[in-house]
């Protein structure tokens, strides 16, 4: 399973988010290096979420993986992989959103 193809949406359907702007996924591998696969038109990640198979991150129970979206406001979503075989992976779901879901625009008075 391609990347991006469930992750992001289902990241952002979970908080009723549109998906109308860039992102990108942080994770540490295997080896302790700093990763980073982004939408296709994100130039500075290693990797492409279009070209990057859930599995080539070596998943494991405990990993953290950061969601990084609309670079204007900068929207971090904290991911902790629970199943790390090949099965798990086909059905990404969000099982667990702590706190009230923020306003993806909120009105630009709600800040003064």
């Amino acid at each position: 399973m391609l990347f991006e193809a469930k992750t992001a949406e289902a990241i952002l359907d979970a908080f009723d988010f549109d998906c109308d702007h860039l992102y990108h996924f942080q994770y540490l591998s295997s080896f302790g290096a700093d990763r980073m696969i982004g939408h296709p038109a994100v130039d500075f990640c290693d990797a492409c979420v279009t070209e990057t198979r859930l599995r080539q991150l070596e998943p494991v129970p405990g990993m953290k993986i950061t969601f990084v979206f609309d670079y204007g406001d900068n929207w971090e979503f904290d991911i902790v992989v629970m199943h790390g075989s090949e099965e798990s992976t086909s059905d990404i779901q969000v099982i667990e959103r702590k706190g009230e879901a923020p306003e993806q625009y909120p009105e630009y008075e709600d800040f003064y």
